[in-house]
């Protein structure tokens, strides 16, 4: 945020979300957006420029630059009790290159679903490992990744999850993955984009 420059997988993130969900979230009346780990709201910020209401949580300092922006970021850790208390839930839950980091990706995603309203959207990206592999590439292998996901494996922790992969797009090296509790959103299951 404070040198105004996105990096590439912010672009491809925000291309994806605004040509292909945005207007389903327009059609279905999907507004409000929380990011989990979103440092210092920069996706939001673009969302937020597009009308979405958006809100974020992150424990780190980009928690200040968001908030000097104007976004509204929690500065904490995500936990789904903090906003169901205050009954707050949202239409769609993002967040970005963290899932690769939790030790307990199926207990996440459940703790994701009790902060989303019905008919509301998980949106996550993360490293293909497939991609890494083919390329002979151990750029994403390190201490700090505790998994490692192909669709596959994506697909296994949402049903596991009781989620339902809805589509997803995979970039150069990363995949965003578009999950619901129903799949009503999207009643065409050619949905791959």
């Amino acid at each position: 945020m404070l040198s105004g420059f996105a990096q590439e997988r912010e672009n491809i993130f925000l291309d994806f979300f605004l040509n292909n969900i945005s207007p389903i979230c327009k059609k279905k009346k999907l507004n409000r957006i929380l990011e989990i780990a979103c440092f210092d709201g920069f996706v939001l910020k673009a969302l937020s420029e597009k009308g979405f209401q958006v809100c974020g949580c992150d424990p780190s300092k980009g928690a200040d630059i968001a908030n000097d922006f104007g976004i509204k970021v929690h500065k904490r850790y995500f936990e789904s009790s903090y906003f169901t208390d205050k009954k707050e839930l949202f239409d769609i839950v993002i967040f970005r290159h963290f899932i690769e980091h939790i030790p307990d990706p199926i207990g996440f995603m459940m703790e994701v679903k009790k902060v989303l309203n019905k008919d509301g959207l998980i949106i996550f990206e993360t490293p293909d490992v497939e991609n890494y592999l083919k390329n002979g590439s151990f750029e994403s292998f390190h201490l700090q990744h505790l998994q490692n996901f192909s669709i596959y494996s994506v697909s296994e922790v949402l049903k596991r999850a009781s989620l339902k992969l809805i589509s997803y797009k995979m970039s150069p090296e990363n995949m965003i993955i578009v999950a619901s509790e129903n799949g009503g959103l999207f009643p065409d299951k050619s949905n791959l984009w």
